[in-house]
């Protein structure tokens, strides 16, 4: 007999995806003796952007898609999470922004990131104010070209 198995749905659950994901990266050669040999089977097989982006039904090639509403919600939610674990959310976390690049200012600036996540996404300090949460657009004040090549930076996008 072979080494054991763990059960698909428990490896789902470990990954973030479906049992129906499972089942394709098995037919791939994603080992089911653990989850962490499937995690680490994942790590060096699938393009995580690429994976995220299917997670969260956005297109990780070009700007847009799914609803506005849905854009900002995810890049909240990834930007909160972030917030305690930046390695972990943050692939997502550029998809989300990079999707959100398409969406007009006024939308755009409903997407409120902790200073320390904005900064980490660019690579520099972004404020010395100590503001917390801060819209990384127009209405925070910012010349206007400034705030795009921010959002550019932050997105993972080529400049």
């Amino acid at each position: 007999m072979g080494e054991a198995m763990v059960k698909k749905v428990e490896i789902a659950r470990a990954l973030g995806v479906s049992p129906a994901a499972v089942s394709k990266y098995i037919k791939r050669g994603m080992p089911t003796t653990s989850s962490a040999a499937a995690k680490a089977w994942c790590a060096a097989n699938l393009d995580p952007v690429r994976r995220v982006a299917q997670q969260w039904g956005l297109n990780a090639k070009r700007s847009g898609g799914g609803s506005a509403s849905t854009l900002v919600a995810h890049a909240n939610e990834l930007g909160r999470l972030a917030t305690g674990d930046f390695e972990r959310y943050e692939a997502a976390l550029r998809v989300a922004l990079n999707a959100a690049r398409g969406l007009p200012e006024s939308i755009r600036d409903l997407v409120l990131i902790d200073e320390a996540v904005w900064d980490r996404l660019i690579g520099v300090p972004c404020t010395s104010e100590g503001w917390g949460e801060i819209p990384l657009g127009h209405g925070a004040g910012v010349d206007p070209a400034i705030v795009e090549w921010l959002w550019t930076i932050a997105s993972g996008a080529e400049a």
